[in-house]
């Protein structure tokens, strides 16, 4: 489990989620900054990771936790940020904290291009710099 991979899709909104517990799991994010850096047609990236053991969401709102990925449902889930605790994987999202174990993951465009971290990070400081050059 990498972080990296969380965190670099900060403001991304998690559209939908795709799979079984326990089992592989697929998250499409849309981040509409990082997903104009890539020339290949399309709206968003999906962010698979395998071997999921455990996931939960625990809502801000209510302070519940649910286990499995209908918990996710109709909740707005605007990545934040992403941390470790213990064995897991927290992401922080606007709604409230998706918790998952896991083996691996790896993110591709939603055209199947497979991409890097790197090429993710490379993105990311891409837009950044555009930002600021047209808020400057």
């Amino acid at each position: 489990m990498n972080i990296h991979f969380w965190n670099i899709f900060h403001d991304g909104d998690i559209a939908a989620v795709t799979g079984i517990v326990p089992g592989d799991i697929e998250f499409f994010i849309e981040a509409e900054y990082l997903r104009e850096q890539f020339s290949d047609p399309g709206i968003g990236f999906k962010l698979q990771i395998t071997a999921c053991s455990m996931m939960s969401f625990k809502s801000f709102r209510t302070n519940q936790t649910v286990s499995g990925i209908n918990a996710l449902k109709g909740c707005d889930l605007e990545i934040l940020s992403a941390k470790m605790d213990d064995k897991d994987l927290i992401v922080i999202t606007t709604s409230g904290e998706i918790r998952l174990r896991y083996e691996s993951e790896k993110i591709t465009l939603d055209t199947g291009r497979q991409l890097q971290i790197s090429d993710m990070a490379t993105a990311s400081d891409k837009a950044l710099a555009e930002h600021r050059k047209s808020t400057s």
